[in-house]
C-alpha cells in the first residue's frame, strides 16, 4: 500500500509540472499572438472607412492578407477585423432590396439574356413551371 502512496504522490507531482508547463507554454503563446497583432495593426493602422481612398487601401490590404497560404492566429484575427470594417463601409452603399423571388428572377432572365425555355432546362423543370412562377401563380420552392 505505501508503494502505491508514493507512486501515486510522483505521478501527482508530475502532473503538477506538466500542468505548469502547459500554461507557461500557452501564456507565451497568447503573449506572442498578442505582440505579434500588436505589430499588424501598426503596419495595417486600421481604422474607420471614411473615403473611397480608404476603401481602397483596406481591399488592398485583405487582398494581401488573403494571398497568404496559412494565416497566424494573429494574421486571422486582422483580417477578421478589416473584413468587417469593409462590410460595415460597403453595407449602406449597396444595401440588399427586398424583392420578391418572381421579381428577381424575372430581372435574372433578362439581365442575362436568356428565355425561360433555357432556364427550364438547365435547372431540369418544365417551362410552364418558370411561367407560372413569373406569373406569381406559383412559389418558388425545392419542389420546383
Amino acid at each position: 500500500m505505501k508503494r502505491y502512496t508514493s507512486y501515486i504522490k510522483r505521478l501527482h507531482k508530475e502532473v503538477q509540472i506538466r500542468c505548469a508547463t502547459l500554461l507557461r507554454v500557452l501564456e507565451i503563446t497568447e503573449m506572442t499572438t498578442a505582440t505579434a497583432y500588436q505589430g499588424l495593426l501598426q503596419k495595417y493602422a486600421p481604422r474607420l472607412i471614411r473615403n473611397e481612398r480608404d476603401h481602397k487601401r483596406m481591399l488592398r490590404d485583405i487582398g494581401e492578407l488573403m494571398t497568404h497560404p496559412k494565416l497566424s492566429a494573429a494574421e486571422n484575427e486582422l483580417l477578421n477585423l478589416l473584413i468587417h470594417l469593409v462590410t460595415q463601409h460597403e453595407e449602406p452603399i449597396d444595401p440588399m432590396p427586398d424583392v420578391p423571388p418572381d421579381r428577381m428572377l424575372a430581372h435574372l432572365i433578362e439581365a442575362k439574356g436568356v428565355s425561360q425555355s433555357e432556364v427550364a432546362k438547365a435547372i431540369g423543370i418544365p417551362r410552364s413551371t418558370i411561367s407560372d412562377v413569373l406569373t406569381g401563380r406559383r412559389q418558388i420552392s425545392k419542389a420546383n
